[in-house]
Formats: C-alpha cells, sequence, structure tokens
C-alpha cells in the first residue's frame, strides 16, 4: 500500500512480463482525508466538480489504455523476435550420414536428418536346469524406426519389434529382412517429410532448415514459371483472335 497525503493506493499486481502480458490493477481510499474544503460548497457545485473530476479521470483512462494498446504492438513484436530466437536455438539433427555404426554394447545404428534405425541381436542362451534339455539355445533381435527430428521429444516410433529364434542364422537373416525392408529411408541425407510427421520437425511453425515437406507444395521453377506465362499469353492471343473476328463480322453485316 502507498500511502499519500489524503488517500492510499493499494496496488493488486502491477506487473510486466515482456512479449507475454501487463498487469495494472489500484484501487483508491480516502474515508480518512479531510472534507472541510468541500462540505461548505452547495450541492450543485458539488455535483458539478464531481462530474468534472470523473471526466479527468476518463481522460487519464484514455491515456492509459492508449499506452496499453503502444505495449500490445510492442509486446507482439517481441514475442515475434522470441519465437524467432527459439528456431535458432534448435541444434541440427546429429545422424551418421546414412552409414551402420555400432556402439559398445553391440547396437548398430544408421540414421540421416529425417530417420533413424536402430538394431541389436543378442545371445540369450543359458542352461536351463529344471528342464531336461539342458542347454536352451536362445537369440534375440530387437529393432525399430523412429523419426531423428532435433526437437526434444522429437523421436517418434514408426516401427520395430523384439523376437526371439532358436539359432544365430535364423536371427541374422530375420534382420537382414528387416534392414531391406527399410533401407529406401536411409538413401538420402534430408529425406521428405511425410505429413503424418511434419510437426515433427517445425519450430513455431516454421519448417527447420534443411528439411523438405511433403505438406509444403515444391517451389515453382523459373522454366515452369515461364511455361504458366506462355500459357496465359496464348490465351490472349486467341481471345483477341476471336474477337477480332467477330468484329470483322459485324461490319460485313453492316456494308450488306
Amino acid at each position: 500500500m502507498e500511502k499519500y497525503d489524503d488517500y492510499d493506493v493499494l496496488d493488486f499486481g502491477t506487473s510486466l512480463i515482456p512479449g507475454a502480458q501487463i498487469k495494472i490493477e489500484h484501487s483508491v481510499s480516502s474515508e480518512k482525508s479531510d472534507l472541510s474544503d468541500l462540505i461548505s460548497r452547495s450541492a450543485e457545485d458539488l455535483q458539478a466538480m464531481r462530474e468534472e473530476s470523473a471526466a479527468s479521470e476518463q481522460k487519464a483512462y484514455e491515456i492509459i489504455l492508449a499506452a496499453v494498446h503502444q505495449w500490445e504492438k510492442q509486446a507482439a513484436f517481441t514475442q515475434r523476435i522470441d519465437r524467432a530466437i527459439q528456431y535458432q536455438r534448435i541444434p541440427a539433427a546429429q545422424h551418421t550420414s546414412n552409414e551402420w555404426v555400432q556402439s559398445e554394447d553391440g547396437e548398430k545404428t544408421i540414421s540421416n536428418m529425417v530417420y533413424k534405425m536402430t538394431c541389436r541381436i543378442k545371445d540369450d542362451s543359458h542352461w536351463d536346469l529344471w528342464k531336461s534339455q539342458g542347454y536352451k539355445p536362445c537369440w534375440s533381435v530387437r529393432w525399430g524406426v523412429y523419426t531423428n527430428s532435433p526437437k526434444r521429444h522429437g523421436s517418434v516410433g514408426i516401427a520395430g519389434q523384439t523376437r526371439v529364434f532358436k539359432d544365430q542364422e535364423s536371427a541374422e537373416k530375420y534382420l537382414r529382412g528387416r534392414i531391406k525392408a527399410y533401407a529406401h529411408l536411409f538413401t538420402e541425407i534430408s529425406p521428405q517429410i511425410p505429413k503424418e510427421y511434419d510437426e515433427l520437425f517445425r519450430v513455431n511453425n516454421q519448417l527447420l532448415p534443411g528439411y523438405r515437406s511433403e505438406a509444403e507444395p515444391a517451389p515453382v521453377t523459373h522454366q515452369e514459371k515461364a511455361s504458366v506465362l506462355e500459357k496465359l499469353s496464348t490465351v490472349k492471343s486467341h481471345e483477341k483472335t476471336a474477337a477480332s473476328k467477330i468484329a470483322d463480322k459485324k461490319k460485313e453485316d453492316i456494308h450488306r
């Protein structure tokens, strides 16, 4: 609370969050102020003074509103700058340039700017002491295909499975088949993004640099633009020719 000579002001939350919010809420109280300079006046004078004071309040209020509108415009620009900064701060996607690499734990990975595939074959063979078979061969295969967006939480599963085989040869054969089935995803460093994954590669509705999306039309080349202009020119030429023929025919009909 702020105290002045003949009134108090309560501030219920004046604050500014650049590019987002402004808050101004004040309440005035003059219950304990001296009224001796007013109570001696007539009711008519007091009413006139009251209307004049309220009108001055209204002017001050309009000035505040104008300042708020000015802030709104500036805040919108600040917000646009913040969104551009967010866009630029997204790091480039880390990838293996469509080459297979293997980690220390035996997991293999191939990736580009859009897709990532991981796989692993593990020998889980063991002795089964509770059954008569004794040694139990077991090879587990785990693989998965994911999006490789540089955004946080931008890795979304596309396909994947875990299977168990009785011998290594069957496990390797199965995995080779899975790798072949998704090999088409790893022929380009930045393949075109399917529509269903488009948002994973956008920040503030802007496609990240270096990407192409099915959701966006391909840019029109100069050759295509020239072709369109040529077609328009041909149409206009035909229209002029037709108009000229009609005019000539009308002249002939008049002379007849």
